[in-house]
């Protein structure tokens, strides 16, 4: 198993994450290549497919303690945009 995805399934679970991503338009970010958008849903797809307690096995950080890190960075991000 890849380590990496080990977390996806968990992640979307955590976040309610919709089960279908469907590619919106292209917003027009120029740092953004959107044409591979779809290639990008295709692997979240693939995956999709490793389970969501596969994140018992993650051995780097506490997948708990990241979900932490996230919010609170979002947070702080969301802070700072209503400021500016």
């Amino acid at each position: 198993m890849v380590y990496r995805i080990r977390m996806n399934n968990w992640l979307w679970e955590r976040f309610h994450l919709p089960e279908d991503l469907e590619p919106g338009e292209d917003p027009g970010i120029q740092e953004a290549d959107y044409s591979a958008v779809g290639r990008i849903l295709g692997k979240l797809e693939e995956y999709r497919k490793v389970p969501a307690d596969a994140v018992k096995q993650l051995q780097v950080f506490d997948a708990g303690e990241l979900v932490d890190f996230l919010e609170d960075i979002v947070t702080e991000a969301m802070k700072q945009g209503f400021e500016e």
